[in-house]
């Protein structure tokens, strides 16, 4: 009988071992593990840290407001993936503003945002390949400035001794602080190129 109460005894201390939560930092674990610190993958050894259950290819992993991860395909996801706490951002999860700009006045392939430069307030935006009047891919370029919280059209660009197939727009640069710019048009000239430099009305 005596065996039994030890064999008994140790059985119900092993049990309540492996039944408490494991706690690293902390003395009053909440978790089966609990880890009150940082956690180091060794990034030479492959597949260091494993996180199941439901990962799968092209999941990636997301977080809840109160720090609760899970894994997520990319769609369901896709309010976060990709953006930081930026600007004019805020449809897109946690960012607080977001303002899309599109040109109400370009057409299918003008390549509008081909090239962009943001400098304070103002930001430069290309379109290589818009058609100006008669001549396509002549190209342009649209300057912006930032009022309140929306980004708004400033001004439309073009060479006005601009041809066919300039690809003006390719390339642009914007000093906001100096109402500045420049835009670069390689193929003007037998494709000698040229740029042009302008002020900001």
């Amino acid at each position: 009988m005596k065996r039994l109460f030890i064999i008994l005894l140790v059985q119900g201390a092993m049990l309540m071992a492996f039944s408490q939560n494991v706690g690293i930092g902390t003395t009053a674990p909440a978790e089966k593990l609990h880890v009150a610190g940082n956690i180091k993958g060794d990034t030479v050894k492959p597949n260091a840290i494993k996180f199941f259950p439901n990962a799968g290819n092209g999941k990636v992993l997301t977080s809840d407001a109160t720090g609760n991860a899970s894994w997520q395909t990319s769609s369901a996801a896709a309010g976060n993936i990709g953006y930081g706490v930026w600007d004019d951002c805020a449809t897109n999860g946690n960012i607080s503003e977001y303002n899309p700009l599109t040109d109400a006045d370009g057409a299918a392939s003008d390549y509008f945002g081909s090239s962009v430069l943001i400098s304070g307030n103002h930001a430069i935006v290309g379109a290589f390949a818009d058609d100006v009047g008669a001549n396509t891919d002549q190209g342009s370029a649209i300057i912006y400035q930032r009022i309140g919280l929306v980004w708004k059209k400033l001004q439309y660009v073009t060479d006005p001794s601009g041809d066919p197939n300039d690809i003006f727009g390719i390339s642009a640069g914007i000093d906001g602080t100096n109402r500045r710019f420049i835009i670069g048009a390689p193929y003007v000239v037998g494709f000698n190129g040229n740029v042009v430099f302008g002020k900001i009305n």
